[in-house]
């Protein structure tokens, strides 16, 4: 291109040179992308992407934070409801109440939304079989962001279930232009 290799200063006779300072910035931007997520800023981004969101959806910001502890006290009480229901013991009714949400957000495909996020994908392709300390922090903050998502699915879900009226307006609500 002309105009890249006038901004560099390229003279018309060594695209050789042009092009191989592409293939650097080409090799350095392809980096970036397989392990942007590997910041703590992608981690804050998504945190405050998730908000965004679920307040633009109608969810009032200022119950953001409450819904964000009742996810997490239903998702870390998980691995509990299910042992209690494997084993058929009887749960009392905050945990049946935990567990019938547990349900819905499995079976409504609501746990899984997020693990098919591109950017998460080519991460593990790159990583795949590996082993090192950058591949290990790589997998931890997927899983992270993986859990963050989960919070937050399961945050409007619980708010959508409190409110039945915010599912019947999302289904009128007019696209923002």
């Amino acid at each position: 291109d002309k105009d890249f290799a006038r901004l560099m200063n390229v003279n018309k006779n060594s695209k050789e040179q042009a092009n191989a300072l592409v293939k650097v910035i080409d090799g350095f931007n392809n980096m970036f992308k397989k392990y942007k997520i590997l910041t703590p800023g992608f981690q804050v981004r998504n945190i405050a992407g998730n908000a965004t969101n679920m307040a633009l959806s109608g969810m009032p910001a200022g119950r953001i934070p409450e819904y964000y502890a009742k996810a997490g006290s239903v998702l870390n009480n998980s691995e509990k409801l299910l042992a209690k229901a494997s084993n058929g013991v009887e749960f009392t009714a905050k945990e049946a109440k935990q567990w019938k949400l547990l349900q819905q957000f499995y079976e409504g495909g609501f746990k899984d939304a997020g693990t098919r996020m591109q950017d998460l994908e080519q991460l593990r392709k790159t990583i795949k079989g590996k082993k090192g300390p950058l591949n290990f922090a790589a997998e931890v903050n997927a899983k992270m962001n993986e859990g963050m998502d989960g919070l937050n699915r399961m945050a409007l879900l619980m708010y959508a279930n409190d409110h039945p009226k915010y599912v019947q307006k999302l289904g009128k609500a007019n696209p923002i232009e």
